[in-house]
């Protein structure tokens, strides 16, 4: 899998046997960054958290305002936004 991000466009592309892409998403006012976890790649942008399966099936999303940060721990998310914090689960996402 290759997962590609750029201005306000993503990118997921199949690199298995005859290579292909898988979608397209649009991240609004633009992407920050990927970052691989054990089962899932996330995606920050300036207004958006979300996150995918490692074979591209996306699993949730979820609004943010800045400033805002996250980390994984283990199988949990912990976000900041704002100031105010919250805990998930990394697979599920937000309630």
């Amino acid at each position: 899998m290759l997962f590609a991000g750029a201005g306000t466009r993503l990118l997921a592309y199949s690199l298995r046997d005859q290579p292909h892409q898988l979608w397209e998403d649009a991240a609004d006012l633009g992407f920050w960054h990927w970052s691989v976890h054990p089962s899932v790649v996330m995606m920050a942008a300036e207004l958006e958290l979300a996150a995918w399966t490692r074979d591209g099936t996306k699993l949730w999303t979820m609004f943010v305002e800045p400033p805002w940060s996250y980390q994984v721990d283990g199988d949990q998310v912990q976000l900041d936004v704002m100031g105010k914090k919250s805990e998930f689960p990394l697979s599920s996402g937000p309630e």
